[in-house]
């Protein structure tokens, strides 16, 4: 313990401007460690403490340790506070001391520096290469977890087991859907710390575990078992219809599966070859909305539509296995027939139909029509005669107990005939 070599500095300060003819009674000592220094504040009666450590640090701690950034010569003070009895009372006063310390860099002291060795030396400031440490043992497969799961794929995770001198050489997984009776395997090289496995069956239960394997011979055999379970497949949304509303727009519904989905995403085109598929309802309708209007369709153009369902919001893999349909339909026609007895505003919908086609038309003059629904060879289906007729017509021709195919439907007056084609599905 070194002393600090004590002197007054100031003489006490006394309420009410008292000057005390006692001695200062502060008195102070330190010791170092290098640049690390223990302060004492030894003195034999005092209140508080301030230490002033000469390099712009100070401290009110009573016994502080202070560590210099730089050796040298330091000039280091104390202040202390007491009370003094006199004639008029106590007072309290304050007196400082001071004195030069001088702080070097640390001795060299040799030996393990690493805090995860066996011996090491919390003094020693320069390693010596003598660390030592518990032998390292090639473990098993830690930290397994699955991702991704769904109908057909899953995803194994787990640590790096490559820590020091474990070196991974292989790992191997196997995996069984019969409870163990047979295997598949997968086998990963030693830096991979996943590995996706393909062709999974859906809604089934699989049980797996795993081997490694280490570049210093180490073999950990079958181990970290575990199960996990595929989910359902994904079906497609069922019975989809085109109806047409108008000649320029059709609405398109379905049944939803017994299996919950996501969205189910309709393509469309002109039922033509060479043509491409656009969307109807952007990326997908979402369930539970069971319909879709498309608009901006065109008039007597004959269309088939498309369909796939996705289980998973966000899209990706977990989805139907294949586009169903196709769906057939034509818009209907809009006919303004300009002749001598003006027939106009021809409607037919839906079209193509499952039994119902709707028909309409005006006749702005009166005159005899004659209306008839024909097959592919010609044979009258369905036929009307419309005597001296004027104004609006509507009717639902029902086709239900045709073979499904291609008709026309004729329309007859006196000056022109017209012929549509319908579909009965």
């Amino acid at each position: 313990m070194k002393q600090l070599n004590i002197f007054l500095i100031l003489l006490f300060t006394i309420l009410n401007s008292y000057k005390s003819k006692s001695q200062c009674p502060a008195n102070a000592s330190f010791n170092s460690n290098g640049l690390t220094v223990n302060f004492y504040n030894t003195s034999y009666h005092f209140n508080s403490s301030s230490w002033n450590f000469g390099d712009g640090n100070t401290s009110n701690a009573t016994n502080p340790t202070h560590t210099y950034t730089n050796p040298g010569n330091y000039y280091v003070t104390l202040e202390i506070s007491y009370t003094s009895q006199t004639l008029y009372g106590p007072f309290t006063s304050w007196c400082t001391i001071g004195g030069n310390i001088t702080v070097s860099n640390p001795a060299n002291i040799y030996g393990c520096t690493d805090s995860t060795a066996t011996n090491y030396n919390t003094n020693a400031n320069i390693d010596d290469g003598s660390c030592t440490y518990l032998p390292i043992t090639c473990d098993t497969i830690t930290g397994i977890y699955m991702t991704d799961i769904i109908h057909d794929r899953a995803t194994f995770n787990w640590n790096d087991m490559n820590i020091g001198s474990c070196v991974v050489d292989k790992i191997r997984i196997r995996y069984s859907d019969d409870a163990g009776t047979t295997y598949n395997t997968k086998t990963i090289n030693g830096l991979d710390t996943s590995k996706r496995i393909l062709n999974l069956s859906p809604a089934t239960q699989y049980i797996y575990d795993f081997k490694i394997w280490y570049q210093d011979g180490t073999i950990e055999n079958w181990h970290a078992g575990g199960a996990f379970t595929t989910l359902p497949i994904c079906n497609n949304v069922n019975n989809i219809t085109a109806t047409p509303l108008s000649a320029t727009s059709t609405k398109f519904c379905w049944t939803a599966p017994n299996s919950t989905y996501s969205f189910v995403r309709l393509k469309y085109r002109e039922d033509i070859p060479g043509s491409s598929f656009s969307n109807i309802g952007g990326m997908g309708v979402v369930f539970p909305e069971l319909c879709k209007t498309k608009n901006g369709l065109n008039p007597e153009t004959n269309y088939r539509a498309i369909w796939k369902t996705w289980c998973d919001p966000s899209g990706g893999p977990y989805r139907a296995a294949q586009w169903d349909g196709p769906v057939l339909w034509s818009q209907p026609s809009i006919s303004r027939i300009e002749e001598k007895k003006g027939i106009n505003e021809l409607n037919i919908y839906p079209n193509p139909s499952r039994n119902i086609f709707n028909i309409s038309f005006k006749s702005e003059d009166t005159q005899n029509i004659n209306v008839r629904v024909v097959n592919i060879v010609g044979e009258v289906v369905y036929t009307e005669k419309l005597d001296q007729f004027v104004g609006e017509y509507n009717k639902a021709i029902e086709l239900t107990n045709y073979t499904k195919g291609i008709y026309f439907l004729k329309i007859t007056t006196k000056n022109r005939q017209t012929n549509t084609k319908l579909i009965l599905q």
